[in-house]
């Protein structure tokens, strides 16, 4: 439409190109807004491969429009020439004019037009996409019956007079593609009518009929663009180009400058899975490392470790049991609620494991909780997910009547405590105590009190008592070897038993009522420094974060370069899985107030912390895609919904193999350790969930999945190392250093901290060398190792729990070995399906 002249630019001393549109039209208003169309649209495309549109003008009556000069030919031109293109020309072509349709098609450009004629090659051969003036944006609906465009070179549905798509222009592009490898055009048509029964009637030939020694990979792309139905050709021409020989473009994009999408992401790259050998050698690695985790665990796991003689339900109801005998019912202070779980003694995590296996207890103990009042947990924890838990500390024991109670591994009675009242219904005249009704706490607590004789108490009691007691072992333990509790003390109130407490040397506090902090700087001290240092590091490294995420992701989103669709997937799968595991985590009663209250916790919670990573994922993501984009490559596959993608269980099943080495990194730091360390009580405190039945395994699972999800947040504070530091070995030393302080403690051995390295190393290192997908899956098949209690001996009342967290790494393992092998037979070979894009695997 129009006439091109060259001109030059007085002013600039350039030369540009002037399209007019013929003087019989400048007075046709649907031809003169075409002319305006065309450079409405054309100025929103900035590409390489794209012409550049100047301006608009007009002059003596003539409207015309100043655009880049091209020195060279048009594509229809060079082939009437020279006929078709040696097939490396050919190829080039090819992804030139695929990055110049990209680059109109992020910006909702359609061109509806596209042909040879509207091509252009400069004489270094390089591509230019012209003539915008049929082009519309891909969200204003076509007219009813509107066709428009050259016929020979339209989609079925736009000579069809239907919607024109994205795919309408891969149409386009698969028949000029043809033409350029063939040199001749797909269709031969007389007349309109005639090529729309050609298109009906018949499919377009190979390109092999033509041209015998055609590359297999060019012919089968090609052969996708002309597909009768839209839905069957490539989703984009990104697609397009990484299917041709050689294609890169993602590289081409980085080359150019630009940060590429994320349709560009996910199209990168190549389609091929692992050979049944390579992936057999993974899948058996990863079993060799998964018999490795079960026999570590005998050695290392707390649970496993603590001999647990009774399960949960049983140890509730003797624990009830416990509480009604020593502290008796009470008329006016019914039990309305009660909670009960289980936690490991901070008193005990720093001994050695020899000692405290000869004394008979264990790491983990059994707690239990009796209210009058229902028990509302307030949790102090800045990072808890579950605000709503009733803990052994949570609330705090401030209701009169309120009891408290710890068990030993084996079900032996170590401490109760109850909160007496403020004051007497009746004045109370003391008496002696009669000593003889302490045999039975004693006998409660696996001890003989003939064994012990009295003293003068030295533990103040958690509350008001009229009488304190106190024993120590006639004759002490041997030093170094305290196999029974050196001291027990007791007190009483009205005749009640109030409070009573087995002791040894390294006890540092009345743990039922933790609101009372002792002056000591014990074991209960450190676990409390270091999780207030952990908050604290979290805190100034998450704020900052947050307020420098919040104004990028504005840019980002003004920019257009934030991958929305992404993003929104990715925080409603943490919201669904956050707030319901929340909700099963919840301690939930019959106060109507309460539940209300917690569900709306536990909603708030949970759009809270998607609100938040959401922002973090809009702000950083798109700055991961400029500098690392290939780790986001199966990542972005799968949340575009491609999960039976060969690369996508090429890299999970790589992930679990690796999972499976931090889980042995883990358990080699406990083992090194002697099981004295503070700092991973809160790794196998989820363990405990897992041992409280179905429930306590789906919230097992949901935490699982969560930590999975949220270890996103160590590749963006890789990312801000990166962008400090500029170079990638010095952002992964940054982020080494930092997570090992913040995962150890001054007192560690040398080994904790060899292990702590090589963990954060492994970690970083799966996600710049293999992918993000790879290390969130390898967070999760390491939490199934660790959070599950897994034993050898299925004996044990709770191996059926340690089963599942097997049962989740190794299904996840032969899922992903059998996608990976993308449809091959372990036996065969693999057919290469050129319809679907599949690549054949190779070694």
């Amino acid at each position: 439409m129009g006439e091109v002249y060259r001109a030059d630019d007085l002013k600039l001393g350039q030369a540009v190109a002037l399209k007019f549109l013929p003087e019989a039209l400048a007075d046709d208003s649907q031809r003169l807004e075409l002319l305006h169309n065309e450079v409405r649209l054309a100025r929103q495309v900035s590409h390489p491969n794209v012409c550049r549109v100047y301006d608009i003008g007009e002059i003596e009556g003539m409207h015309f429009l100043s655009m880049e000069f091209i020195d060279g030919e048009d594509l229809s031109g060079l082939m009437r020439r020279i006929g078709r293109l040696p097939a490396d020309k050919g190829v080039d072509i090819a992804r030139q004019l695929c990055g110049g349709l990209y680059a109109a098609h992020e910006k909702g450009v359609l061109h509806r037009d596209l042909k040879p004629a509207n091509i252009m090659l400069d004489g270094r051969g390089q591509v230019r996409i012209t003539d915008f003036g049929l082009a519309r944006l891909t969200d204003v609906e076509d007219t009813a019956g509107n066709r428009v465009g050259t016929p020979a070179y339209m989609a079925p549905e736009q000579l069809a007079g239907g919607a024109v798509t994205i795919q309408s222009d891969i149409y386009s592009l698969g028949l000029v593609l043809h033409e350029v490898f063939t040199g001749q055009p797909v269709y031969r048509a007389d007349s309109v009518a005639e090529l729309v029964k050609l298109r009906d009637e018949s499919s377009p030939s190979t390109l092999s009929s033509v041209v015998p020694d055609i590359e297999p990979a060019i012919e089968r792309v090609i052969l996708r663009c002309l597909e009768k139905e839209p839905t069957r050709r490539p989703g984009s021409v990104v697609q397009i180009a990484a299917a041709l020989p050689g294609g890169d473009p993602l590289a081409a994009a980085l080359a150019a400058g630009e940060t590429p999408s994320p349709e560009l992401v996910a199209a990168s790259g190549e389609n091929i899975g692992f050979t049944p050998r390579v992936g057999g050698i993974c899948l058996g690695a990863f079993l060799l490392m998964l018999v490795g985790v079960v026999l570590l665990s005998e050695q290392v796991s707390f649970v496993v470790q603590s001999k647990l003689a009774d399960k949960p339900d049983v140890l509730e109801a003797r624990a009830r049991d416990i509480a009604m005998e020593l502290v008796g019912p009470d008329a006016e202070l019914p039990v309305r609620d009660s909670a009960y779980g289980y936690w490991y003694n901070p008193d005990h995590l720093l001994r050695q494991h020899e000692e405290l296996t000869a004394s008979g207890d264990g790491m983990l103990e059994f707690w239990y909780r009796q209210s009058p009042a229902y028990l509302s947990p307030k949790h102090p924890f800045i990072y808890a997910r579950t605000p709503r838990k009733v803990a052994l500390a949570d609330p705090l024991p401030t209701e009169t009547g309120m009891v408290g109670l710890r068990l030993s591994a084996q079900g032996f009675l170590r401490e109760i405590s109850l909160i007496t009242p403020l004051t007497d219904a009746e004045p109370f005249n003391a008496q002696p105590g009669d000593v003889r009704k302490w045999d039975r706490p004693f006998e409660l607590a696996g001890l003989d009190l003939a064994d012990y004789v009295s003293t003068t108490p030295r533990w103040t009691p958690p509350g008001y008592s009229n009488e304190r007691f106190a024993w120590v072992l006639e004759t002490p333990n041997p030093k170094g070897q305290e196999v029974r509790p050196g001291r027990v003390e007791g007190a009483t109130y009205n005749g009640r038993v109030s409070y009573f407490q087995v002791m040894y040397g390294w006890t540092t506090r009345q743990w039922t009522v933790p609101s009372r902090k002792q002056n000591t700087l014990g074991a209960a001290a450190q676990v409390e420094q270091s999780l207030e240092f952990s908050n604290a590091f979290f805190f100034l490294i998450g704020g900052p974060l947050l307020v420098i995420s919040c104004v990028l992701a504005l840019h980002n989103l003004r920019r257009g370069s934030a991958d929305k669709t992404g993003a929104l997937r990715f925080v409603v799968v943490m919201a669904v899985v956050d707030g319901a595991t929340a909700l099963m985590e919840a301690h939930h009663n019959l106060s109507v107030g309460m539940e209300m209250t917690t569900l709306l916790s536990c909603l708030v919670n949970s759009v809270g912390r998607s609100i938040r990573f959401w922002i973090y994922y809009i702000a950083l993501e798109p700055q991961v895609r400029r500098i690392w984009p290939r780790v986001l490559i199966s990542w972005n596959r799968l949340i575009n919904g491609r999960l039976t993608d060969p690369l996508v269980g090429r890299e999970i099943l790589i992930g679990c193999l690796f999972g499976a080495v931090m889980a042995i990194l883990v358990q080699s730091r406990l083992y090194a350790d002697g099981l004295r360390q503070q700092g991973l009580m809160g790794n196998q405190l989820w363990m405990t969930e897992a041992l409280l039945g179905g429930q306590g395994i789906a919230v097992t699972v949901g935490n699982m999945l969560m930590n999975s999800l949220t270890n996103i947040f160590s590749l963006l504070v890789l990312l801000v190392f990166r962008i400090v530091a500029r170079r990638d070995w010095l952002a992964v030393i940054l982020f080494t250093a930092v997570f090992t302080q913040i995962n150890t403690s001054a007192s560690d051995g040398v080994m904790t901290y060899v292990f702590v390295v090589a963990m954060q190393l492994v970690n970083v290192l799966v996600a710049l060398r293999i992918g993000l997908l790879a290390m969130m899956t390898a967070q999760l098949v390491q939490q199934a190792f660790i959070k599950f209690p897994v034993t050898s001996d299925l004996s044990e009342w709770f191996a059926p729990s340690g089963l599942v967290g097997l049962a989740i790494a190794l299904g996840l393992a032969a899922v992903a070995f059998h996608i990976s092998l993308g449809g091959r037979s372990l036996f065969g070979d693999a057919v290469a399906d050129g319809r679907d894009g599949n690549a054949v695997p190779v070694d």
